[in-house]
């Protein structure tokens, strides 16, 4: 049901499209008086048309990348970890971030010391939401032309992690 509703909207769309690109091209006959400079308007128009709705997921797609090569990588102190009981510390839980082209949510983890709260490790994960196609049709989906999930791929097992860097993890 929701394939012919996609298709339903999407040939909505073309149709609305064609009828804009008519009437632009009608006022300004007299400018694309060659087969060529058409062509051109029309690859051109085509193109725009088709991008503008998803402008918004290329811009986040980017900003989200860069999210998270930057902060979505486990750090570690691996020395003062050993033989220590830790908590895990969650904050913010699925905050939004401001100032993106699409909503990203932020989650912090903080590996603590239950005796003295220090950080021993940490990481950040991310999830994109999709832009404005998404959101208007599909609900609060993830993103379409990018990954939409980061966070740091190695020791992503917690009992795993917590073996291989010898400490213990209380609730």
């Amino acid at each position: 049901m929701s394939g012919i509703f996609v298709l339903f909207v999407l040939g909505l769309f073309v149709t609305v499209l064609h009828f804009v690109k008519r009437w632009l091209f009608g006022r300004y006959d007299d400018k694309l008086n060659s087969l060529s400079k058409r062509l051109v308007a029309s690859v051109v128009f085509w193109v725009l048309a088709f991008t503008l709705p998803i402008a918004d997921e290329i811009v986040g797609g980017f900003q989200f990348r860069a999210l998270c090569q930057e902060n979505a990588k486990l750090q570690i102190d691996a020395e003062n970890i050993k033989g220590k009981i830790v908590k895990i510390v969650v904050n913010p839980r699925n905050e939004v971030l401001n100032g993106t082209a699409v909503d990203i949510s932020h989650w912090h983890y903080s590996y603590r010391d239950i005796e003295n709260n220090g950080e021993y490790a940490r990481y950040d994960t991310y999830i994109a939401y999709g832009g404005w196609l998404i959101r208007n049709f599909w609900f609060r989906g993830t993103m379409i032309i990018h990954p939409y999930h980061c966070g740091p791929t190695e020791n992503s097992n917690i009992d795993e992690f917590a073996k291989l860097y010898q400490f213990f993890i209380v609730q």
